[in-house]
């Protein structure tokens, strides 16, 4: 990388080994060197990064024969050399061997960017473009920085202290939304159509298990005409909501773990465990049906409900009969709505009398949670 740009051209001659042309902090990597003339002697191509040792460094003649050396005899020359100067503080042609005549040497070095080296350093040269100072307006332009233009047309160089502001646009109009200070980063807010910011882009702002806060989420759900068949996705896959084409979900109550139990009894029930749960656990019932056996010769009284140690003959009673004829029976819920939900812990238990002859069926459709 080259240093920064003092020279990029230079002429001058050469008329014994005395003599030396210098190029200083060459602009580009690149230097060109044409030389002309009645000579008769060789030169060489020198460079140094110490500025003070000079060393041979390679050059490539462009014109009577293309050749790389470190140096070449000329004979009233009319030649070009490339040289890489890349990295090199100064780049010199010296005369090594002189037997007559005076040669003309012209030094060019190509036009390139340069920056300066370390941290926090600003541009010295950019695209050879124009260069600004601290508080210069557009008359007057000089200086090493790089510069933006505040709103008063006054430019200012960039640093900590100063930052480029930063301004978005939607296509329309231009909102400046945050000027960076010293070590702050761009703050960007999105609003919709009517200023409102958006906080949220398709996530939720609160996470599965936490307390619940802030504003509901609408959501969307697939249009099916009815007799399609969606197709299963693989277990713990997220999957789509669906619904007919006027947007009414398509909706299957109860639990993805319904459990369905029967029990028959022959003989009187008192306070029976029909279900039974541990402390921590609920039992919800979605469906209960209870039928009498029709060889039964008497009517059965039948109450079954939720009770730790008794069946309840008020709150919690799921169903009950005061006498259910033979063949026939009660039931109460379809199976796809809950019908009742147990305390912490509670069983589901029958209280009966004795099915003489036969015997009576209960029927459940239910599910646990968590208490």
């Amino acid at each position: 990388m080259a240093y920064g740009s003092e020279d990029r051209k230079k002429v001058g001659t050469i008329t014994g080994t005395s003599s030396t042309i210098d190029i200083s902090k060459p602009a580009g990597g690149t230097v060109a060197v044409q030389v002309t003339g009645t000579f008769t002697g060789t030169i060489e191509f020198q460079g140094t990064v110490n500025e003070s040792t000079f060393v041979a460094i390679p050059a490539t003649r462009k014109t009577t024969s293309y050749t790389t050396a470190y140096s070449f005899a000329v004979v009233d020359p009319a030649e070009i050399y490339i040289v890489d100067a890349a990295g090199l503080r100064t780049v010199r042609v010296a005369c090594t061997a002189y037997t007559s005549g005076t040669l003309t040497v012209h030094v060019l070095g190509s036009e390139a960017a340069s920056v300066a080296a370390g941290i926090g350093a600003v541009a010295g040269s950019i695209g050879g473009g124009t260069q600004y100072t601290e508080g210069d307006t557009d008359a007057t332009i000089t200086g090493t920085a790089a510069m933006w233009e505040d709103a008063a047309n006054t430019l200012r160089a960039v640093s900590v202290a100063n930052p480029l502001p930063i301004q978005l646009t939607d296509g329309t109009s231009v909102a400046a939304v945050h000027n960076l200070a010293a070590n702050d980063a761009l703050s960007v807010a999105v609003v919709n159509a009517s200023g409102t910011q958006i906080t949220g882009f398709g996530t939720g702002d609160v996470a599965h298990d936490a307390a619940d806060s802030g504003n509901p989420v609408k959501i969307g759900a697939k249009a099916l005409v009815f007799g399609t068949n969606p197709t299963a996705v693989t277990a713990n896959d997220r999957t789509d909501l669906y619904a007919n084409r006027a947007g009414v979900l398509f909706v299957l109550g109860g639990h993805p773990n319904i459990i369905t139990h029967a029990v028959n009894y022959t003989a009187a029930q008192t306070d029976a465990a029909i279900i039974s749960v541990s402390a921590g656990e609920k039992i919800v019932v979605t469906q209960l049906m209870a039928t009498a056996d029709k060889a039964n010769t008497v009517d059965v009284a039948v109450a079954v409900g939720f009770g730790a140690a008794t069946t309840p003959t008020g709150a919690g009673v799921l169903g009950r009969h005061p006498g259910i004829a033979a063949g026939s029976g009660f039931s109460r819920g379809s199976g796809d709505g809950i019908i009742g939900a147990g305390a912490d812990g509670e069983d589901v238990r029958i209280t009966s009398e004795v099915p003489t002859s036969g015997s009576i069926d209960i029927v459940l459709s239910y599910f646990t949670i968590p208490a």
